[in-house]
């Protein structure tokens, strides 16, 4: 009697526990990949807020796809909407001059380095130029470079005043040049006429001549200082340019 209500235990095969692993490891990567799209979906938008936020031009581009997101600093520094430039492609804004700096840059980006400093000359909406230092990162996936992740500061105020001291430079070298060739070209005559002078019988006219070499002695001397205050700025605009 005790035998007929004994139950039989069933014992698990090979099968069977291969089967309760394969279920518990794709139970195990489903879990895992949500955790993995949850975190990355968290950063995306961490991301987009901060850029969103930002006073930089940030923006992330595809190689095939063009422009996937653009913050909306872009239309204080190029005039154009996020949604304006949303796949267009990067290259299409970038100035003629910049273009081999430009290509260079993304000759490193394809070998998976990033790039700091680039400084980009591109083209605004109503048709003026804006220069954007770049900082870039490469995007990759399964081991190639698909796109760049870029952060861009309007320097165009920057470019502005360097030209404006490169300006002045050359403006400063050129007045140093003419002081001094008008210097020398005027003493060597009046040299030449006061000793004439000198010679004369005529003590009213000789005296006539001295004033009037003695006018022209102090306009050379006002060439002379114009020509060491110069120098003196000159010196000047390059030790600020240094600081």
């Amino acid at each position: 009697m005790l035998g007929a209500h004994t139950r039989t235990r069933r014992r698990f095969t090979r099968d069977d526990i291969n089967f309760v692993q394969a279920a518990a490891n794709v139970l195990a990567q489903g879990i895992e990949r949500k955790v993995a799209e949850e975190a990355l979906e968290e950063s995306e938008e961490k991301f987009r807020e901060i850029a969103q936020r930002s006073f930089d031009m940030i923006y992330t581009c595809y190689h095939e796809s063009g422009i996937a997101y653009m913050s909306p600093a872009v239309t204080r520094i190029l005039g154009h909407t996020p949604a304006e430039l949303t796949g267009q492609k990067c290259r299409d804004y970038v100035s003629p001059l910049s273009l081999a700096a430009w290509k260079a840059a993304q000759k490193k980006l394809a070998r998976g380095e990033p790039v700091e400093g680039l400084e980009v000359e591109f083209r605004r909406k109503d048709g003026t130029t804006a220069f954007v230092e770049l900082n870039e990162s490469p995007i990759v996936e399964h081991g190639k470079v698909v796109g760049v992740q870029a952060a861009g500061r309007d320097i165009t105020e920057r470019k502005q005043n360097e030209q404006l001291n490169r300006q002045a430079f050359e403006q400063i070298e050129r007045n140093i040049e003419q002081f001094a060739v008008l210097g020398d070209h005027i003493r060597q005559p009046l040299q030449v006429t006061l000793g004439r002078a000198d010679l004369l019988d005529d003590a009213e006219t000789a005296a006539i001549i001295r004033e009037q070499v003695e006018r022209i002695n102090e306009y050379i001397r006002q060439l002379d200082r114009g020509w060491v205050e110069s120098r003196m700025v000159r010196e000047f605009l390059r030790r600020h340019e240094r600081d």
